[in-house]
C-alpha cells in the first residue's frame, strides 16, 4: 500500500472513481428534476412520475447490476446507469413532495408580485 500511495496509483483510482460516481448523481438529479418538472406542467407527467416511481423506486439498485452488467459489461457506464437509478427517485420524490407542499400565502404573494405560472 506505501507503494501504491507513493506512486499515486491510489490517488488516481480514487478520483477515477470518485468521477464515475458523481457523473452518476449528476445524471439522477437532472432525470429526477426533469421528471418532476414534466410532472408540473402535464397531468400526463404527473401520471408517468407516479407509475415510475412506484415501480422503480422500490427496486434496490444492486438488483439491477446484473442487468445492466450483462447490458454495458464490465465498463464504467454501468456504475454510472446503477448510480443514476439509486439517485433519481429520491431526488424526484423529494422534489415533487416540497413543490406539492408550498404554503398557498407564500404562492399568492408571488402572484402579486408579479410572478405567473406561465412565466
Amino acid at each position: 500500500m506505501s507503494n501504491d500511495l507513493l506512486s499515486q496509483k491510489l490517488l488516481q483510482a480514487t478520483l477515477s472513481t470518485l468521477s464515475v460516481l458523481s457523473i452518476g448523481m449528476i445524471l439522477g438529479v437532472i432525470l429526477g428534476t426533469a421528471l418532476v418538472a414534466f410532472a408540473k406542467i402535464s397531468h400526463f407527467g404527473q401520471d408517468l412520475l407516479i407509475v415510475m416511481s412506484s415501480m422503480l423506486s422500490p427496486l434496490p439498485a444492486i438488483t439491477i447490476l446484473p442487468l445492466v452488467r450483462i447490458w454495458f459489461g464490465f465498463t464504467s457506464v454501468s456504475i454510472i446507469v446503477v448510480t443514476a437509478h439509486a439517485t433519481t427517485w429520491p431526488i424526484a420524490l423529494n422534489t415533487e413532495m416540497g413543490l406539492s407542499t408550498i404554503n398557498p400565502t407564500v404562492l399568492m404573494v408571488g402572484k402579486n408580485l408579479g410572478l405567473d405560472s406561465s412565466d
